[in-house]
């Protein structure tokens, strides 16, 4: 996936495995990203997270980051590349498969979700 600033919701997983994602009021606010915050804690115990921190990320940052990440739409997507040049290896990283995880379970999850009656 290609980044486009201002056009995306984003997360950065910086060098010390933290995630970090801007305040909703920098970002395209969205419940995927609210999910992902709010799931994060569960990645930490985990071990595949140090933490999950809510707050302004700097331009230089985003090319420091190891996993680039876009949230929208119930889903999560890696971003490999970034003007050009590979974000971390080039390939999606464990942040980026554990945190899909995560939140496709949790679209699953029967507590959280309602049936729609569809007909034939």
């Amino acid at each position: 996936m290609r980044l486009l600033l201002g056009s995306q919701t984003i997360a950065i997983v910086d060098g010390h495995s933290m995630l970090r994602t801007p305040v909703a009021d920098a970002i395209l606010p969205s419940t995927t990203w609210a999910r992902a915050v709010a799931l994060a804690p569960s990645l930490v115990s985990a071990g595949v997270l140090s933490g999950c921190n809510v707050g302004p990320i700097a331009a230089s940052e985003l090319e420091q980051a190891s996993e680039l990440l876009s949230l929208g739409g119930g889903w999560v997507e890696p971003i490999i590349e970034l003007d050009g040049r590979p974000v971390g290896d080039g390939s999606p990283g464990p942040v980026w498969t554990a945190l899909d995880g995560v939140l496709r379970d949790d679209l699953r999850n029967p507590d959280l979700t309602e049936e729609v009656p569809y007909k034939d």
